[in-house]
Order: structure tokens, then C-alpha cells, then sequence
């Protein structure tokens, strides 16, 4: 089975301080990623409805491994970026996208 690019979405729960992500996260995340993570890029929704959102485009064989890769790239990047744990993990998911016929 060959790897697939997908767009996942890591919801944050909003900081508590009511702090937006910077508009550098996705730089800061884009350089703490291991160079062998499969991410092709980084977006930042700094406040995508009520929680910000994190969208990652990166390759997996399955759907659900993507979004288990999604946590725990973030986790590890957090990790490396006191900063980054004021947004806490809330989910990680690909976005269903209807299709109109």
C-alpha cells in the first residue's frame, strides 16, 4: 500500500488566556518537525469558529494512522515549545468534505 497525502486538522482548545496563535506557529511547527515526519505543509486557523486549528498535509498509508501521526507531531512539537502547550490538544481529524453532484 503506497502513502496517501492528507489534510489533517488539529483542533486546540482555545489558551486560556484568550491568546490567538501567532502568525509565526506554523513556522515555528514547520522547523520542529523530524525531517523524516512526511509533512508536506503546515497551516494555522488562528481562530477557525471556536477553537484555533492546526492543518497538516502529510503522508500516511491510512486515514486513522494520519491522524494518530496528527497528535503526535503535536505533542512532540509542543513538547520542544513550552509556548505552544497554553493551546491544549483538543482533537485530531481529516475535515469531511461534501462532494455536490
Amino acid at each position: 500500500m503506497s502513502e496517501i497525502v492528507y489534510l489533517v486538522h488539529i483542533h486546540l482548545v482555545p489558551h486560556p488566556a484568550g491568546t490567538e496563535l501567532p502568525g509565526y506557529t506554523a513556522a515555528v511547527i514547520t522547523a520542529a518537525l523530524p525531517v523524516d515526519a512526511g509533512v508536506h505543509h503546515v497551516s494555522v486557523h488562528p481562530s477557525d469558529g471556536p477553537n484555533p486549528v492546526v492543518g497538516l498535509y502529510l503522508e500516511s498509508r491510512t486515514l486513522s494512522r494520519a491522524e494518530a501521526l496528527a497528535r503526535d507531531l503535536w505533542e512532540t512539537v509542543a513538547d520542544s515549545h513550552a509556548w505552544l502547550r497554553g493551546w491544549a490538544f483538543l482533537r485530531a481529524e481529516v475535515p469531511l468534505i461534501p462532494v455536490r453532484h
